[in-house]
Parts: C-alpha cells; structure tokens; sequence
C-alpha cells in the first residue's frame, strides 16, 4: 500500500514509530483505530557496566550479612546491633531492587 506524504512527514511518522518501539504499519494501524495497542511498559535500557555494578553491591551486602550474623552468633557482636546493621542492608538492597533497570537480567547475576 502507498500513501502520499512530504519527506517531512515521513520522517515524523518513522521517528514516531521507533520512539514507541513499533513497526510503522503498527502505528498506522493504531491510528486509523483498525487495531488496539496492547503494549508492554518499556523497559529501560542498562548498560552491561551497571548490571555488574549493582551485581558487585548484591554481592557486597550479602557478605557484610553473613559477616553480621556470623560475629552475632559468635557473640562478637550485640544481637541488637547486629539487627540494626542487617535491617540497613535490607533498606539498601530494597534501594538496588527499586532502581529502574531491567530486574531479570541483574536478578540472575545475583
């Protein structure tokens, strides 16, 4: 099918068309109300830098966690400061968690 438009217009309609993660036939369509768009929420681009980075902090944390509950065991440190100390990581860790990234991928790597 062929539709008559100005270099100008085409150049919006493709660029509208990428910014919404779509075919341009799908915007079309969408626009003429011939099909209902069922889209997922976009999901934000990370770089692999900061899915390692956030990695690493998971790791951090978990080891200052098993260092926590080790020395309280141990009697090393104060079950009340203990608490306190791994009530701090899991506010950091919920912290990580909320961030906008893609979850599954930094999920796995922790």
């Amino acid at each position: 099918m062929d539709i008559r438009c100005t270099k100008a217009e085409k150049i919006e309609i493709k660029e509208k068309a990428e910014a919404e993660g779509i075919p341009v036939s799908a915007l079309l369509r969408e626009q003429l109300g011939l099909v209902t768009s069922h889209r997922r929420k976009s999901v934000p681009r990370v770089s692999q830098l900061q899915i390692r980075q956030i990695a690493t902090c998971c790791i951090v944390l978990e080891g200052i966690a098993h260092d926590v509950k080790t020395a309280t065991e141990a009697g090393q440190l104060d079950q009340k400061v203990g608490l306190g100390i791994v009530a701090a990581l899991i506010e950091l860790r919920r912290g990580l968690n909320s961030a906008q990234l893609d979850i599954s991928k930094f999920e796995r790597i922790c």
